[in-house]
């Protein structure tokens, strides 16, 4: 989520819940009791703060339980997702988000102003030959609300973008990382790109993305519909050098990618870089801003 305050200080918030099928310790669909488990959830929360040059983040790590982690029905066919006092409801019209960490916390409202996007085929997403996901996403939610870092708070707004993605693997064993961007411009258009890194330093022909249009209407991007090439690295305190500054060429159109504060790597069970971008043009014009993922490195 790209927030700004009315003043324009700038801030990126990211909120992520994996859930996790465990091998159920009795026979399939039968359960003892609350404690006796088939799911673990895993939460990340993280706020950049442009400004002040930092990113607070925190993680949450809980078996399913009715007083402590899972999913649960709301009214109109909408859905509560909860960690350990982490809440996200969801319905037809957007969400409302309230997470509390020990130095950050989001109190958001996000209203749908287009429609979900189906990635890949028809929501079919596959990373290899063998292996797929199930993968929609929800651009442009518009934000408003509260957010705490630093320990001041701040009245926000901006853009959200909502990703849900579910499979039973991820990657095949040639594969071992990926570069994630999705993009709001200021056009009215969003764009994803979804690079896969293989171990040979070959292009993987299992790269995608979408771009959506102002209008909502939708066009997916192969491996051949577009390039990514980094442009900057940094090397973090732990000696990792991670790209951070790109070049992305969709058909004529150029896109320069680079993040305002270098270090939002995610230290969490499994590290990952994950933070707000900017996007201008050749000319240095800005062309709009979103979050990048990278993982593997």
């Amino acid at each position: 989520m790209t927030l700004a305050t009315e003043e324009g200080r700038e801030f990126g918030t990211q909120f992520t819940v994996f859930r996790q099928a465990l091998k159920p310790a009795g026979p399939a669909g039968l359960r003892s009791d609350d404690w006796d488990l088939d799911q673990v959830f895993l939460g990340h929360l993280a706020i950049t703060d442009v400004a002040a040059g930092t990113h607070e983040h925190e993680e949450r790590l809980s078996r399913q339980h009715p007083d402590l982690a899972g999913v649960q029905p709301l009214a109109d066919r909408g859905a509560r997702v909860f960690l350990e006092g982490w809440q996200l409801d969801l319905h037809a019209e957007g969400a409302r988000l309230l997470a509390q960490g020990t130095n950050l916390s989001l109190d958001l409202t996000l209203l749908a102003s287009r429609k979900p996007v189906l990635q890949g085929d028809r929501g079919w997403s596959r990373k290899s030959e063998s292996q797929a996901s199930y993968y929609y996403s929800w651009p442009r939610l518009q934000i408003s609300g509260e957010i705490r870092v630093g320990g001041q708070s701040h009245r926000v707004s901006g853009l959200g973008w909502f990703d849900h993605e579910w499979s039973t693997s991820v990657l095949s064993d040639e594969q071992v990382g990926w570069e994630w961007f999705a993009l709001g411009l200021e056009d009215g258009r969003d764009l994803m790109v979804f690079r896969l890194r293989r171990q040979d330093g070959r292009r993987d022909v299992h790269d995608h993305g979408v771009i959506v249009a102002a209008d909502g209407t939708t066009k997916v991007l192969g491996s051949t519909d577009f390039e990514l090439h980094p442009e900057r690295t940094w090397t973090d305190p732990a000696g990792v050098i991670w790209p951070l500054g790109w070049k992305l060429k969709v058909g004529p159109e150029e896109f320069l990618i680079e993040t305002p504060v270098d270090d939002q790597r995610m230290q969490t069970l499994i590290p990952y870089w994950e933070g707000l971008v900017h996007v201008t043009s050749g000319t240095g014009r800005r062309l709009g801003q979103g979050y990048m993922e990278l993982t593997g490195y």
